[in-house]
């Protein structure tokens, strides 16, 4: 499981968070994020990160305790190759959480958590 910290409202990133569209009963509430984020190292490369729970992604809340103790990868440190690997690797297998949520004010709280949301990630171009 790969866990990376999204700066969502980071340079030229746009950050989406609505109701989703398509749920189903189980999760009527659910919502579905999407970041958006282009002008990588050719101005035409874009990365899309979406959770969408009609698709069966779950959120898992973590203490910042477990947290500390897992491999966190900053979004900040990745290539736009770096995303395009994690791009044809095991769906499964990847959250993120929010930059802004991992450095609270509150972090430190006893019973403090960070929700991390399972994602599928994309990468192309714009022609």
């Amino acid at each position: 499981m790969y866990i990376i910290l999204v700066d969502r409202y980071g340079a030229n990133t746009k950050f989406f968070q609505e109701e989703g569209k398509y749920n189903v009963p189980e999760n009527a509430r659910a919502e579905e994020i999407r970041i958006y984020r282009d002008n990588f190292n050719h101005p035409s490369f874009f990365l899309y990160l979406a959770h969408l729970p009609f698709q069966g992604h779950q959120t898992r809340p973590y203490s910042r305790k477990v947290l500390s103790e897992m491999k966190l990868i900053y979004d900040k440190d990745l290539s736009y190759e770096d995303w395009a690997n994690f791009a044809i690797k095991d769906k499964a297998s990847f959250f993120m959480i929010f930059q802004d949520e991992y450095l609270h004010a509150d972090r430190f709280t006893l019973g403090f958590t960070i929700n991390a949301y399972q994602i599928n990630i994309h990468t192309g171009a714009e022609e």
